[in-house]
C-alpha cells in the first residue's frame, strides 16, 4: 500500500466518521442541542482548515495530481448517499423536520467541499527539512543535487546519485514555473538546480 493510498483511505474514514457521528449525535439534539452545534461547528472549521487553508501557508504549496478528480468525487457522493437517506428518514421513518434540515445542511457542505477542495499535490520547505506528497519521511536540503519536474512526477536526486519520485501528478506549465519558483525562492540560491522538463501534452 503506497503513502499515498494510505493518505486517500484516511481521508474517505475522516469524512464517514464525521458524517455517523454528526448522525449520531442528533438523536439527542432535542435533549442536548449544544452538543451537535459544537461538533458540527468543529468538524467543519477542521475540514476546512485541512483541505483549503493548507495552501495559504508560505511554507508550502499546492498543486494538482491525478487523483484529485477522484478525492473530489468522493465528497460529491458522500454527500449524494447523505441527502438521500435523509430524505427517507424524513419520508419514510418519520424523522422530525429539524433532523432532515441538519442532514440536507451536511449534505451541501460535504459536497462543496468536493467542488472545492485543493489540490492532493503538496510541497513544504521548512529549514533545511523538505517533505513531498507521496514521498516517506523527510529530505535534507543541504545533500539535494537536483530536483527535476516532469508533468507525472518530480524526482528528487541527491549529491550519491540517488532518486525518490513523487508521483501520479498531473502538472502543467503553469504549475511547474509556480513550483520552481517557490523552490527558488525558499532554497535562496543553493547549488540545487531545478529542472523543468513540464510540457503543454500529456
Amino acid at each position: 500500500m503506497t503513502v499515498q493510498l494510505k493518505s486517500d483511505i484516511k481521508t474517505i474514514v475522516e469524512v464517514l466518521a464525521f458524517i455517523i457521528i454528526s448522525f449520531s449525535l442528533t438523536m439527542v439534539y432535542n435533549d442536548y442541542p449544544w452538543i451537535g452545534a459544537t461538533f458540527f461547528v468543529a468538524g467543519i472549521g477542521a475540514t476546512i482548515y485541512k483541505s483549503y487553508f493548507l495552501r495559504l501557508r508560505t511554507d508550502t504549496i499546492m498543486f494538482p495530481t491525478v487523483n484529485d478528480n477522484s478525492s473530489k468525487m468522493i465528497y460529491v457522493t458522500i454527500g449524494v448517499i447523505l441527502l438521500f437517506f435523509s430524505l427517507v428518514g424524513y419520508l419514510g421513518i418519520n424523522m422530525n423536520i429539524y433532523k432532515l434540515l441538519i442532514g440536507i445542511s451536511l449534505a451541501l457542505v460535504v459536497s462543496l467541499f468536493g467542488f472545492f477542495e485543493s489540490p492532493k499535490g503538496w510541497l513544504t520547505i521548512q529549514n533545511s527539512i523538505l517533505k513531498i506528497y507521496g514521498v516517506a519521511g523527510v529530505t535534507d536540503i543541504r545533500q539535494l543535487k537536483e530536483i527535476i519536474l516532469a508533468n507525472d512526477r518530480i524526482t528528487l536526486v541527491n549529491i550519491y546519485g540517488e532518486h525518490k519520485n513523487s508521483t501520479l501528478l498531473k502538472l502543467n506549465p503553469a504549475a511547474s514555473g509556480t513550483i520552481k519558483n517557490f523552490i527558488e525562492t525558499k532554497l535562496d540560491k543553493s547549488e540545487i538546480q531545478v529542472i523543468d522538463n513540464v510540457t503543454n501534452g500529456d
